[in-house]
């Protein structure tokens, strides 16, 4: 039996401005963007206050990315454009255009001048951040993109769809690397996020079967399998997911490098957290009364939590 874990609450904020989407730290952790089902974005600082408000997409943001320097935040939206926003005039200074369709997913690449997004179009563009011009656009998938990432140098795409796919791509050629599909002799469930490990040797892919799956995408096999459940009355109960995306994210122990835990956000308001080494679950936090919790994001030792009902938590780890 797995018990609930209170760790340390730092910062509770009751959004309270409609339905919430996602919640990203800055690189340094003083500050967090928070995107609404209403299009607009919240910066808030660390004792959770409103900094700014922007105002500049027409339909709801889906996914946020902050630049490695943070002075700028990408938006992506389903008014089917990307917006960048400089954070030290908190204004939009580019807004690309392209998608045909809601994007869902963007990234910065390391370095601060490419952006990957994808869109329900099926498509991911590359964008050259400093001439806001599309590249690339990689036919990727059958399906609407839930998530797309990049490996440390920038080098590889990681992509994810509703179609059950995951895909790796060249980021310069543009060209299929591989394409990565969990055969579990059923059928294949949608993939709703994926992320490259600390160390760029796997891939974490979460489907809506409340599975995330730890792949070696060299070795075209899943290595950890790790299952979401709900707390029962004397054990613990597996039980079926399958209606929100709800992201993941690494955490490496400060006191033990060694350590390394995956944290994964919950249907039913529940966070996870496993030991990757042992697939052992360490601890379940309950981060919401029921609703779904949507992102979570460890950043120094600092989990944030965000609900689709606009509850963003801090806990310190």
């Amino acid at each position: 039996m797995v018990q609930k874990v209170d760790y340390e609450l730092v910062l509770d904020i009751q959004l309270g401005s409609g339905y919430t989407t996602c919640a990203k730290f800055n690189p340094e952790g003083s500050l967090i963007a928070v995107s609404f089902a209403n299009g607009t974005i919240q910066i808030l600082d660390q004792e959770g206050h409103r900094v700014k408000e922007l105002k500049g997409h027409t339909l709801g943001v889906s996914d946020l990315s902050w630049s490695e320097d943070g002075r700028y935040l990408a938006s992506a939206s389903d008014d089917t454009t990307v917006k960048i926003w400089s954070i030290e005039s908190f204004k939009c200074v580019k807004t690309l255009v392209g998608h045909t369709y809601h994007v869902n997913c963007v990234k910065f690449n390391h370095k601060g001048n490419l952006l990957i997004s994808g869109s329900s179009d099926e498509a991911i563009r590359v964008w050259d951040i400093n001439n806001s011009k599309c590249l690339k656009t990689l036919c990727a998938h059958s399906d609407p993109i839930s998530a797309v990432d990049l490996s440390w140098d920038g080098t590889i795409i990681v992509s994810a769809s509703y179609d059950g796919l995951i895909r790796l791509f060249d980021t310069q050629s543009g060209q299929c690397l591989k394409t990565l599909i969990y055969d579990g002799g059923d059928v294949s469930y949608p993939v709703s996020y994926v992320r490259f490990s600390p160390n760029g040797k796997y891939i974490l892919a979460s489907t809506l079967d409340g599975a995330v799956r730890l792949w070696d995408y060299m070795d075209n096999k899943v290595v950890k399998t790790f299952f979401a459940h709900k707390q029962g009355i004397g054990e613990v109960s597996k039980i079926e997911m399958g209606k929100y995306n709800c992201n993941t994210d690494f955490f490496i122990d400060e006191k033990d490098p060694s350590r390394i835990i995956v944290v994964s956000g919950s249907d039913f308001g529940s966070v996870f957290l496993w030991d990757v080494k042992s697939r052992k679950l360490l601890s379940l936090l309950q981060a919401s009364e029921g609703s779904p919790i949507l992102h979570v994001q460890v950043n120094n030792g600092k989990l944030l939590t965000l609900s689709r009902v606009g509850e963003c938590k801090v806990y310190q780890l």
